[in-house]
């Protein structure tokens, strides 16, 4: 199955906003590729596919924690590619990853209780309020 022209600009899109979240995704993928770990065609094209969770997929397998997972999809020379083995491994992993939110940003809610306790203490402060 090819990659549409949609899909690359939505990859190319996404991506390009992971990697601003992530300063050191250049960095992880190229020490991946200095260890001879290399994704098959195949998983490259359904990272593509997947857009910017496809980004995650390949920042998450390039991590040396994340190695053993990295192995079991790669391929030794002269050794036959599933293709459908390896894109549904890659599925699998960005299903993952999209369920527990891995490499989601945690932005602190607005409390609207410390806000006001916040407000009552500089209004005590400057005399406003009395105790």
């Amino acid at each position: 199955m090819d990659v549409t022209q949609e899909q690359i600009e939505k990859f190319n899109k996404e991506g390009r906003e992971f990697v601003l979240a992530h300063p050191d995704f250049n960095e992880v993928l190229a020490a991946a590729g200095t260890r001879n770990l290399k994704l098959p065609n195949e998983a490259l094209r359904e990272c593509t596919r997947l857009g910017g969770l496809g980004a995650e997929v390949a920042y998450y397998l390039s991590k040396p924690e994340n190695e053993h997972e990295l192995r079991a999809i790669t391929v030794s020379e002269g050794e036959r590619v599933n293709d459908e083995r390896v894109a549904d491994k890659i599925r699998r992993i960005a299903s993952r990853l999209e369920r527990h939110g891995t490499f989601k940003t945690i932005t602190q809610k607005h409390d609207e209780v410390e806000a006001y306790l916040a407000q009552r203490r500089e209004d005590r402060r400057s005399g406003k309020r009395r105790r």
